[in-house]
């Protein structure tokens, strides 16, 4: 491909002859299993509490009920929920761990994914890099353990990326026909990833950077070709919709979640923090590997091992301690050091659209999914950059002084960011959700012949079902409903307002009884979702389910 890059300067037959080329497969293996290891880790213990995985654990019942949850369209398109019902169906039946397995599964598959993508874009090394960082990156092993869209998506996304350009690549010696063939697959990718979440034309966006260059024209023909098959792969799901809930609606849904221009700074900053509080230990120990290992490989590793201990350490220190800004740095390292002007022109309109698009809208963490793994890729295209490049600088004998202060500034820095490391979490959080919760309440609820209702999300619905309660779910405008034969259900209130029982009695119109609480144990994702609705910090919004009934008396 035209965006081949040697960060050894090296011919690609002498690349792929390295020693590397010969383990490669194993430690790509390894990587698939360590960051399979990491995502189902506990995985059975888990639970849902996020409100979206509420949406598509109800619509996954579609196997047995015929049917999404009402507002399904309003959360995504339809390939996520079908996913959820096969998984159910896979297991032997509804349940909760049958959610998390799209993410958990695709989420796994992204490792391979990123590492050929490295591989066929730059050079073994890199994929491998690449793969690894991956495999143990804190934010992605935590959305694969979740029911959420974004894993599944992340993969679609950057696979249909991929398939851009090596569509857009065609030598256009070889006649019309394989053209139009690369283009039909990229344009079904990019389809099957709208399908996925709405944002599913990313891969297009993304891809005009790939058109400068010779036959541009061409390109650009391509590339629109591919929007109208992704166009027309995604229209069924677009008509279905519209006869049931108009897509004039859906548009209107969608645009309530845009914050525009002047909220990126702040919304990078929570991005920022999010990543920062979803971080495992592992991603600074594999930098640290990889400034030892990349040496080692290299044939000179005598006099480039100590700057690859040197750009290890600092790097896996600074990974450890802001690894939102170390992503990016070495990104642009990767950037900068590429071998053809187009190249760079290509990676910096993908740089700079992945960093400003997610943050235009709500700070959802889950959208900074794909940016993730794209900067996964162009760090570990920076990092071998400057490993491969700084001894050349250094590497004669007059420098061996510097060699020996790189060795020890090296170590200094890769021991600290073990200790940086060592404070960390090593396996990801184990939240069970409302999943007691809904177990407690069934069975103190339902020998009474009172009918739940509430103002409550949609995990606990999905929990009661499976439990053989039907919850009916309020909205503001309909609690003046409740009547004396049921009991009202209320979650995510902030329990520090001092009118809050208050509040909710005049929404209700009767007086109220709290009669139990049920304790809930929300995922840290869940709570980092809900602190720009909450308007404070994560600590003070209360997930706890409160049961209460009409009070005797009336009104």
């Amino acid at each position: 491909m035209s965006g081949e890059y040697s960060p050894s300067h090296q011919e690609p037959s002498s690349r792929y002859s390295s020693p590397l080329f010969h383990v490669e497969h194993l430690l790509v293996v390894l990587a698939v299993l360590a960051g399979f290891a990491l995502r189902v880790y506990g995985i059975w213990e888990v639970g849902l509490s996020h409100f979206d995985e509420g949406i598509y654990a109800i619509s996954g019942l579609w196997p047995w009920t015929d049917r999404f949850e009402a507002n399904q369209g309003f959360y995504s398109p339809p390939i996520h929920p079908i996913n959820v019902g096969l998984a159910m169906l896979a297991l032997g039946g509804p349940s909760d761990t049958a959610v998390l397995l799209p993410s958990l599964l695709f989420g796994t598959l992204l490792i391979p994914l990123v590492w050929w993508i490295g591989r066929s874009w730059w050079e073994p090394r890199i994929g491998v890099l690449a793969a690894w960082l991956v495999a143990v990156d804190g934010l992605q092993v935590s959305f694969s353990r979740t029911g959420l869209t974004d894993p599944t998506f992340t993969f679609a996304a950057l696979l249909a990326l991929y398939l851009c350009r090596w569509a857009l690549d065609a030598n256009p010696a070889k006649g019309l026909g394989p053209t139009l063939f690369r283009v039909l697959i990229a344009g079904s990718a990019i389809g099957v990833a709208w399908n996925v979440k709405y944002n599913g034309l990313l891969p297009v966006v993304l891809s005009f950077g790939f058109i400068p260059g010779e036959h541009w024209k061409r390109r650009a023909v391509s590339l629109a070709l591919i929007a109208l098959f992704a166009t027309a792969t995604y229209l069924p799901w677009a008509a279905m919709f519209h006869v049931e809930h108009g897509y004039g609606s859906l548009m209107e849904h969608q645009r309530g979640y845009v914050q525009g221009l002047a909220a990126i700074p702040r919304n990078l900053l929570a991005a920022s923090h999010g990543i920062r509080s979803l971080a495992l230990a592992w991603p600074p120990l594999v930098i640290v590997v990889a400034g030892v290992g990349l040496p080692l490989i290299s044939g000179s590793w005598r006099s480039t091992l100590p700057w690859g201990v040197l750009v290890g350490g600092l790097a896996a220190l600074a990974l450890a301690w802001v690894p939102t800004v170390t992503l990016v740095v070495l990104a642009c390292v990767g950037i900068w050091g590429m071998a053809t002007r187009l190249d760079r022109i290509a990676f910096c309109w993908i740089q700079v659209l992945i960093l400003i698009i997610p943050s235009l809208y709500t700070p959802y963490l889950r959208l900074w999914l794909p940016t993730d793994a794209l900067h996964m890729l162009l760090a570990a295209v920076g990092f071998v950059h400057i490993v491969d490049t700084l001894p050349t600088r250094f590497a004669a004998p007059r420098n061996r002084l510097a060699a020996s202060l790189a060795t020890g500034i090296g170590g200094v820095a890769s021991l600290l960011a073990l200790v940086v490391a060592l404070s960390t979490s090593f396996l990801p959080e184990r939240a069970v959700g409302y999943r007691s919760a809904a177990r407690s309440m069934a069975s103190a609820l339902k020998d009474s012949n009172r009918a739940p209702v509430g103002l409550v999300r949609p995990p606990l619905v999905f929990y009661l079902a499976l439990d053989g309660m039907s919850v009916g779910r309020l909205a503001g405008e309909s609690l003046g409903a409740i009547s004396g034969n049921q009991w009202l259900l209320v979650d995510r209130a902030v329990e520090d307002s001092p009118d809050f029982e208050r509040e909710l009695q005049a929404r209700v119109g009767v007086s109220l009884r709290e009669v139990e609480t049920f304790p809930v144990e929300p995922s840290h994702i869940t709570r980092l979702d809900d602190v720009p609705f909450a308007g404070s910090s994560e600590e003070s919004i209360d997930y706890d389910v409160h049961v209460y009934e009409p009070a005797a008396g009336g009104r």
